[in-house]
């Protein structure tokens, strides 16, 4: 009976980690639908005929029309021929689709590990939470499609943003209970006692920065603010261009001004590859498990490799591949900081 116990909680975690990884992969391909221009292809919300993308040719064409009446259209891809819409009308049909599956793949084993009462009682409330997230990510979503339909040929960033940290709430969520699961299934509490600042609240605060980084990311993603000062460790030929301080209200510079949220995402991308170091080389002080070292040694080389991929990514002028590989190991280094932060939370303070 307690084989068959630890397998069914084996199967619970594995299915709230294939959350996680599908929200990831959702993430990837939220990064290509924006970085090809096809988050506006679809001007209408169906929630379930939308699944079904047009199957003759009449119907492309009266989708395509209706795309023809958008700002984007008019002002960015008028010369855009039928061939030329089905291409990014696929990713943003994909990235739908792709959110439909998650939402069943969510809803269905939640319905059969519930019949079979193999969810413990500490997960139900870590499941409601998770279905109200993605309903909000679903609205968000769209909300965040529909801002570019009616005036500007361009989403929010402050939506692009708000979309990215649901999906990030949504994939620390579920991150954090599995975890959980793992850690009560394999019975391990490791002690360890030291005197120094408690690591845990380190990592927090480590997870703080990563959080405010991953924002501004969405912030440079949102208004293109990657396209400009391609060089790097300077923009341009300055460490702080005149353009960087030019908009009033001073605050507008930090939220609004490509330079002055490019020149953000630079100095917290510094900062937080200093806290990384600092976080490892602190940690070799500490009397931790190996376990625990490997999660921290983790999270700094997703942090390194995070970096090398912005660098790359800015002074190559966002090419597709690179652009998405960076959103993607984002998600990925917030998601080691939770392992770490995870690992160290019983005994390290």
């Amino acid at each position: 009976m307690k084989g068959q116990a630890s397998k069914n909680a084996r199967s619970v975690e594995i299915w709230l980690w294939s959350i996680c990884l599908l929200t990831l992969a959702m993430v990837g391909v939220g990064g290509i639908t924006r970085l090809t221009g096809s988050g506006l292809s679809m001007v209408e919300w169906n929630p379930i005929m939308g699944a079904i993308p047009p199957l003759s040719s009449e119907h492309w064409m009266r989708v395509f029309q209706k795309y023809q009446a958008t700002p984007q259209f008019k002002w960015v891809n008028p010369t855009i021929t039928l061939s030329g819409f089905k291409l990014i009308f696929f990713w943003e049909w994909f990235h739908r689709l792709l959110g439909r599956f998650i939402g069943l793949f969510y809803l269905g084993p939640w319905g059969y590990f519930a019949a079979k009462n193999l969810i413990p009682t500490g997960l139900r409330r870590t499941l409601v939470a998770g279905l109200v997230l993605g309903l909000n990510q679903a609205v968000m979503g769209w909300m965040m499609v529909k801002s570019g339909l009616v005036d500007q040929p361009h989403v929010s960033h402050y939506r692009l943003a708000a979309h990215l940290f649901l999906a990030l709430a949504i994939m620390g969520t579920f991150c954090w209970a599995a975890l959980n699961l793992r850690a009560v299934r394999l019975n391990r509490v490791i002690k360890a006692q030291f005197s120094f600042v408690p690591f845990s609240r380190i990592l927090s605060v480590v997870g703080v920065l990563v959080l405010v980084q991953i924002f501004y990311g969405a912030l440079t993603a949102g208004l293109r603010a990657g396209f400009i000062f391609n060089t790097f460790p300077k923009m341009g030929s300055e460490w702080l261009p005149d353009s960087v301080l030019m908009l009033s209200p001073f605050w507008r510079n930090f939220l609004e001004n490509l330079a002055g949220v490019q020149f953000c995402h630079r100095v917290f991308g510094w900062s937080l590859l200093c806290s990384a170091l600092g976080v490892f080389f602190y940690s070799r002080r500490l009397p931790l498990s190996p376990g625990q070292r490997v999660t921290i040694r983790c999270f700094t080389c997703g942090v390194l490799l995070q970096f090398l991929l912005g660098v790359l990514t800015l002074i190559l002028a966002v090419p597709l591949p690179l652009a998405v590989m960076h959103q993607v190991v984002g998600s990925i280094t917030f998601l080691l900081l939770l392992w770490a932060r995870h690992s160290v939370k019983d005994n390290l303070g």
